[in-house]
């Protein structure tokens, strides 16, 4: 099968999803997942109170993203996005956010093995790191996002001094989440794009769109499933228009693991 009908295929499977999971992959696709990767990193996090989950990430960054993303959220121009996308999100303070992400990760584990790729599949996935600096895995969470294709990795890449770009094998009958839904940011319809972009005013209206042929088609996969193998390293030359740029290229093979269902619970915030 080609990659275009593969993922005609899964966004088919993706019928089989309750509308809790759907919703859930969507609150991923937003910003809120710069709070939740970081949160599936500290092992047993499910059980941790949320005080504690914040004390071991960078509260700092923690905060700011959360307060950006809550003033976005409850702007008037996004009341509909809110109530649809971030309903089971609680925006009370930090920690009733962090409960609501706990909430938000265990639907993505509801649906993991719902949706199961029909054929082998090479997916693609950016990191950005500092000079020097090599990446020390493919991820850093418990949630490996991925992209269809190297144009739908482009946004990952040449933040910072060196690029690295993941070409990832997936095998038949993997479990994956996708969705024909994006949830984008845009200007208003009566500002300027331009006029904003040179101001430095951000994006503040958000949308949920269903795909079309170009939007990004986003694969996630959860790391835990897999052993990779690296096959391959070697620097290559992208040319962006009249730059060029180098990328360290990673050839991968994931070898999936044999894994046992179990059943999780999480530390229940108590009010106070």
């Amino acid at each position: 099968m080609s990659p275009k009908e593969i993922y005609e295929d899964l966004i088919l499977q993706y019928q089989k999803l309750t509308l809790e999971e759907k919703n859930a992959i969507l609150v991923y696709k937003s910003r809120l997942y710069l709070i939740l990767n970081p949160m599936t990193n500290i092992p047993g996090f499910l059980q941790m109170s949320e005080e504690d989950i914040l004390n071991r990430l960078d509260s700092k960054k923690i905060m700011q993203i959360f307060e950006e993303e809550k003033r976005i959220i409850f702007l008037p121009q996004n009341m509909v996005t809110r109530k649809i996308v971030f309903s089971s999100i609680d925006f009370s303070s930090i920690y009733t956010c962090i409960h609501s992400l706990k909430i938000i990760y265990l639907r993505l584990e509801q649906a993991h093995g719902k949706i199961i790729l029909p054929d082998d599949l090479t997916v693609y996935r950016g990191i950005s790191t500092s000079k020097g600096k090599n990446p020390s895995g493919i991820c850093h969470s418990k949630i490996l996002s991925t992209g269809l294709s190297l144009e739908d990795i482009e946004t990952f890449l040449f933040q910072k001094e060196e690029n690295h770009v993941f070409v990832i094998t997936m095998k038949k009958g993997t479990s994956v989440l996708v969705t024909p839904y994006s949830l984008i940011a845009t200007y208003g319809e009566n500002e300027c794009p331009v006029t904003c972009f040179f101001r430095g005013m951000p994006m503040t209206h958000l949308k949920i769109v269903k795909n079309h042929k170009d939007c990004q088609k986003e694969l996630i996969f959860f790391h835990d499933d897999f052993l990779f193998e690296e096959k391959l390293a070697k620097v290559c030359k992208v040319r962006e228009e009249e730059e060029s740029f180098e990328a360290i290229l990673h050839k991968i093979n994931s070898v999936p693991k044999l894994t046992q269902n179990k059943s999780v619970t999480f530390y229940k915030r108590t009010s106070s």
